[in-house]
């Protein structure tokens, strides 16, 4: 009999100790295994046929983070903008399509460059005028292609904007995708699994017991999922799933080739209807204001790129450069997306360009009088 107590004792101690553990666990340490989430981000998100996810209409949201908290409004049409119907009743319509700089996230609607502009040109045109918003954070140069011509229809726009990151080079080939209610790398797909919580979590096995396994440990225990998510890659690599993720901190000219061809097929695309495309350069500032190099390679690599199709480019990087003074202005604290001042620079230099090229003379009246004026 004494041995049975001391052995359920034992038994019952060990217990307690693995329930201590995972409670501790649960408690303090999050599971290393989940996949970085922006909730209010992502539930902005819903996968379309042909632009792959796209922006969920109808969706109203607070956004709140540590510097700045916004507003987000995402109208029926699937843009954070006004509704389509009222841009295409102004006289002189325009489309604006990119990522997150251009959908404007840490700035309210209408400190956005696409609304800035929409200002600027009405102020300069005397007519009344409609910019369509048509960013989405996340987007790749292939799918603001597909946006653009998704939309010239509806829209039936005067010009298009198309405001490229420069960093975004790789979203082409590897492009953001909707899983599991998240905005996910689509490179990463083949790891990623979703736990019986919900939860995107991310697991290094190939499909089969093994990875069922380790699902529902993550799913359910903390401590045994830990211990296995350490010990059964090293014991059965070859199950695991091989992953070649590139190094994006090193880059040839010839990586951007996918972005050129997508411009390339845009502009094509829209010079048959007589429709100019503007390209609007990207560019964001470092903690310490400062602008890395490979932004100032960046854009002289796209800028020989337009010069060869002749695409007018507005590229306000050295008015960043010069306005800044080396101070962080242009980027929020929490973030690199663009303040409202970056935002009114990056305005008015597709502004500049829209009128050194002559873009505007035909909806501007022509102050010179009448030839039947007395």
């Amino acid at each position: 009999m004494a041995q049975r107590g001391k052995l359920l004792i034992m038994v019952l101690a060990s217990l307690a100790s693995v329930t201590a553990g995972e409670f501790v666990l649960r408690l303090a340490f999050p599971p290393p295994w989940l996949y970085p989430l922006d909730p209010p981000e992502d539930a902005l998100m819903v996968e379309h046929p042909l632009l792959g996810y796209a922006l969920r209409p109808g969706k109203v949201q607070q956004w709140t983070r540590p510097h700045w908290s916004i507003r987000v409004e995402i109208n029926s049409d699937g843009q954070r903008d006004d509704p389509l119907r009222q841009a295409r009743s102004a006289s002189l319509r325009a489309l604006a399509v990119g990522d997150s700089f251009t959908f404007g996230i840490g700035v309210e609607h209408g400190e956005a460059w696409p609304e800035v502009l929409e200002r600027e040109l009405a102020a300069r045109t005397g007519q009344s005028t409609g910019v369509v918003n048509a960013g989405v954070p996340g987007y790749s140069a292939r799918q603001m292609r597909l946006q653009a011509v998704d939309l010239l229809e509806k829209v039936d726009p005067a010009l298009v904007v198309a405001a490229l990151y420069a960093r975004s080079y790789w979203r082409v080939t590897e492009p953001y995708a909707v899983y599991g209610g998240a905005l996910v790398l689509s490179s990463e797909l083949p790891q990623l699994a979703v736990s019986a919580s919900g939860d995107v979590i991310v697991t290094p096995f190939s499909p089969g017991a093994l990875r069922e396994a380790d699902v529902w440990l993550k799913g359910h225990l903390q401590l045994p999922a830990r211990i296995f998510d350490l010990t059964a890659p090293r014991l059965w690599p070859q199950l695991t799933i091989p992953l070649d993720l590139p190094d994006r901190s090193r880059w040839k000219d010839s990586d951007y080739q996918p972005v050129f061809d997508e411009l390339a097929q845009l502009h094509a695309t829209l010079a048959e209807q007589e429709i100019p495309l503007v390209i609007l350069l990207v560019n964001h500032q470092e903690v310490d204001g400062s602008f890395s190099p490979d932004e100032h390679r960046y854009n002289t690599h796209i800028a020989r790129f337009c010069s060869a199709q002749d695409l007018p480019l507005a590229d306000p990087l050295p008015r960043f450069v010069a306005e800044g003074k080396g101070e962080p202005v242009f980027r929020t604290p929490s973030d690199i997306h663009w303040t409202p001042l970056a935002q009114r620079i990056a305005a008015q230099e597709v502004l500049g360009v829209l009128e050194a090229r002559g873009l505007l003379a035909r909806h501007i009246p022509d102050p010179s009088p009448s030839p039947n004026t007395p």
